[in-house]
């Protein structure tokens, strides 16, 4: 399902549930909970994600994604369909009804569908069905049946215009094809839906899917995709230089990216962890989650801290940007005097990417500093190596904290002075297939 641009994504209870991937498209805003998305969750970064609650489940990851082309598309396909001359024409259908394919692309004309009782198509597995619709669509616990072997992908439901939301409710409504209206709102309640919505494309328009609905696109669906993990921890040791209590260290991670080329392309890295023991303590570090964007139509790289997501944000010009650049950092505040040379720290972690044939090689580090801040926004985090792809234009590398360099002390794999990271660890890399 996909929430067009400039309208509102609506997810509500707990047995609400989407089978597929959902999209909340451009300067969408968002009142996501509860219910349960089995795939992947795609948020344009212009969306306003701070309406997704933390108990909604995301069974493949979230993901940043640019879907103003996908919302392109889709405005397209709808003019394209309503421009098709008809091969059937119907009036106002408010009693079971069967339209039966003539062969191949069949293009009906209704002006609505207010419906109790049955609609059927009858089509062959090859036949397809574009339904224009000019007035109403509302199935009020009807039942829109498949027969003949054609598939719910191969029905179009083409909602035309401004006018009432599409709406879909009752629990003993079932619905099968994709529904898509460009200009108005579309309402899946406590039905179930075998197909996809796409919709709400304007300021007043809402897609909406709760109590209980479900929509099923895909059926099993395919296994969530994750880069492989070859490894997907890295070890390493910190100096001997031992670190007083009340200090901070000023842990980073950095990657580089091949098979992007000057594509678009999104990186994620979540369920982060620092481990380490010292003195006899144990120590496992959460960090926050973090995606690396990469965008064509980006002209300068930028690391933000979403407090709405708890996450990173890095975003970076699709080519042209030397050296590594930054994913995730963490800052943590040493609660007792720690000793010299501890090893082993091990940072572990879950790549993810939409894309395909990437190979992502990252690395970590840790300085340390008796002054620092874990309001993350206020560090100014250099995005990237490149010493011109940024506001920050030196050769600090990624990751260094701009507004607290004069921090700075020697420690963890750091020696002070202009060494505001520390030293990189061994490489490890990530292949997502």
């Amino acid at each position: 399902m996909l929430g067009l641009a400039d309208g509102k994504v609506v997810f509500g209870t707990a047995d609400t549930t989407v089978t597929g991937d959902v999209g909340v498209g451009p300067r969408d805003t968002t009142a996501m909970e509860k219910a349960t998305i089995d795939g992947r969750l795609f948020l344009d970064p212009t969306a306003d994600a701070s309406g997704i609650h933390p108990d909604l489940v995301v069974s493949c990851g979230t993901f940043t994604k640019d879907l103003s082309g996908a919302d392109s598309d889709a405005r397209a396909a709808s003019a394209a369909s309503a421009a098709l001359p008809p091969t059937q024409t119907f009036g106002d259908i408010t009693s079971s009804t069967t339209i039966t394919s003539t062969g191949g692309q069949n293009v009906i004309s209704v002006h609505s569908i207010d419906l109790h009782d049955t609609l059927t198509l009858v089509g062959a597995p090859s036949d397809e069905f574009i339904v224009n619709v000019t007035g109403d669509l509302i199935c009020n616990g009807c039942a829109i049946n498949l027969s003949g072997g054609v598939p719910y992908t191969n029905v179009l439901f083409n909602v035309l215009g401004s006018g009432t939301d599409v709406q879909i409710f009752k629990p003993v409504a079932v619905a099968n094809g994709i529904f898509l209206a460009p200009n108005r709102g579309i309402l899946v309640d406590k039905g179930t839906l075998n197909g996809a919505v796409i919709g709400a494309g304007t300021a007043t328009s809402t897609l909406t899917v709760h109590s209980g609905a479900t929509i099923n696109f895909c059926p099993p669906c395919p296994a969530c995709s994750t880069c492989s993990q070859a490894p997907n921890s890295i070890s390493s040791n910190f100096n001997g230089t031992p670190i007083r209590k009340g200090n901070f260290i000023w842990f980073t991670s950095v990657l580089k990216v091949d098979g992007l080329g000057s594509n678009p392309g999104t990186v994620h890295f979540t369920g982060q962890t620092i481990q380490f023991s010292a003195a006899g303590t144990p120590f496992t570090l959460d960090v926050p989650n973090a995606s690396v964007r990469f965008s064509p139509t980006a002209t300068l790289a930028t690391t933000v801290f979403s407090a709405a997501t708890h996450e990173w944000e890095t975003t970076l010009p699709s080519s042209g940007v030397a050296g590594n650049d930054f994913v995730s950092g963490l800052a943590f505040q040493v609660p007792f005097d720690l000793p010299g040379g501890i090893n082993p720290v091990t940072w572990s972690g879950t790549f993810s990417s939409p894309e395909a044939g990437l190979t992502i090689h990252w690395q970590w580090a840790a300085a340390v500093y008796n002054s620092f801040s874990t309001d993350y926004d206020s560090l100014g985090v250099k995005p990237t190596d490149d010493n011109s792809a940024s506001i920050y234009q030196n050769s600090d590398h990624a990751g260094t904290p701009e507004n607290f360099k004069s921090f700075v002390i020697g420690g963890a794999r750091g020696g002070g002075g202009s060494n505001f990271t520390g030293s990189l660890s061994a490489t490890a890399a990530a292949s997502c297939p």
